[in-house]
């Protein structure tokens, strides 16, 4: 059974369901919570509360707020309904042991640690918050049913190691800021259709992610996917995607970033059944950004810079296309050398092969590249003895 905190103005609504002790477990509504309700704690403002609540002060009106640390590590309330909060200050209910379930159908805003570490919290129904702060519910490692249909910013940390938190819905949440979602190791299902920016690390370690939806993000931070069983990722709308975004997503088989311009350090390395890659507006492919993929062919019709180990050790690789008309620089080992032209083409425009192989480090691979008439590297450049790669075709 459960100790209750409620609004005076609320108690005509549940006072049959005291009397009667036989709804269900449900505290989505007052006339459900019979079966719940052990005894009952009316907040007025001025009334006399026990000791270890002597601090609280909540719920007059339809502005009222649950003010800083006011209820923080109570030990005998399981069930907070509270229907004209507007705000939860910080480390409102911060550390509340036995808290199983928090209503709060007028809030707006749930500020830092409201629910910090309330490992026994399994229940938030906020149908009218637009706002969740840092840490709001970090460590609440019984979470299983978030209800935040209007939420529009999940601050930093805010969902933090929610072990059991299995689904996320947030259809208007425009912001998930860094590690929002970071550790939620339950985690299978994100459904973010509005959300622009997803944050570093926003949820990096969400061993059990394997479907997102975020057909509005143009960024992606650092890490922000790191090692999630994602089998495909489509961002259509975004232009960059950070350092690590999806480094060692091993279940990885399918990208498509239709207006990327911008992919970063390892975004995509150690994807290893990565084999189809679309980002045919990219500009910049940073370092090592898919090492040991699986990619069997690329198209980079706009891509300029190729940096150090990006496409290295993808031995499935069999073609690059590079159809611009300026030389895409490369870096050291871009590309996995000492394949043999049969298995790995290098297709540039017709007449660039000398412009390409005066270019650094393409000369590496000139047994590989070809020109869209079939013009050879090899028939354009004799190789030093001592070349750095060695050409099977040499």
């Amino acid at each position: 059974m459960a100790n209750v905190i409620v609004d005076e103005s609320c108690l005509s609504g549940i006072a049959s369901a005291i009397r009667s002790k036989a709804g269900t477990s449900s505290v989505f509504r007052p006339s459900q919570m019979a079966g719940m309700i052990d005894s009952i704690e009316v907040l007025r403002g001025t009334k006399s509360l026990p000791a270890n609540m002597s601090y609280a002060r909540c719920v007059t009106g339809p502005s009222s707020r649950v003010d800083y640390r006011s209820m923080a590590s109570l030990s005998d309330v399981d069930v907070v309904y509270l229907p004209y909060c507007a705000s939860l200050s910080t480390e409102a209910f911060a550390s509340c042991d036995s808290l199983r379930a928090a209503v709060l159908p007028r809030c707006s805003l749930v500020g830092s640690s409201a629910f910090f570490s309330c490992q026994s919290l399994e229940t938030v129904v906020l149908p009218e918050c637009s706002d969740i702060r840092v840490s709001a519910f970090f460590r609440c490692t019984g979470l299983t049913t978030l209800v935040a249909p209007t939420c529009r910013s999940v601050g930093p940390m805010a969902f933090e190691y929610c072990n059991s938190l299995e689904s996320v819905w947030m259809p208007l949440c425009e912001t998930v800021d860094r590690t929002a979602f970071g550790g939620c190791s339950s985690l299978s299902a994100a459904y973010l259709p509005a959300c622009t920016s997803v944050g570093g690390y926003a949820f990096g370690g969400c061993v059990a992610l394997s479907s997102i939806s975020l057909p509005e993000c143009t960024y992606v931070g650092e890490c922000a996917f790191e090692a999630c069983p994602l089998s495909e990722v489509s961002l259509p709308k975004c232009v960059s995607v950070a350092h690590q975004a999806f480094e060692s997503c091993r279940s990885l088989e399918t990208v498509n970033l239709p207006a990327c311009t911008t992919i970063g350090r390892d975004a995509f390395s150690k994807c290893t059944s990565l084999s189809e890659v679309s980002i045919p507006e990219c500009v910049t492919i940073g370092a090592w950004a898919f090492w040991e993929c699986a990619i069997s062919s690329i198209a980079l019709p706009k891509c300029t810079e190729i940096a150090d180990y990006a496409f290295h050790d993808c031995y499935s690789l069999g073609g690059v296309d590079l159809p611009g008309s300026t030389v895409c620089s490369i870096g050291d080992y871009a590309f996995p050398e000492g394949v043999d032209s049969t298995k790995f083409r290098i297709t540039v425009p017709a007449g660039m092969i000398s412009q390409y192989l005066e270019t650094l480090n393409w000369s590496y691979y000139y047994s590989n590249i070809f020109d869209t008439n079939g013009d050879w590297g090899g028939d354009y450049y004799t190789p030093p003895e001592s070349s750095a790669y060695y050409s099977v075709n040499s």
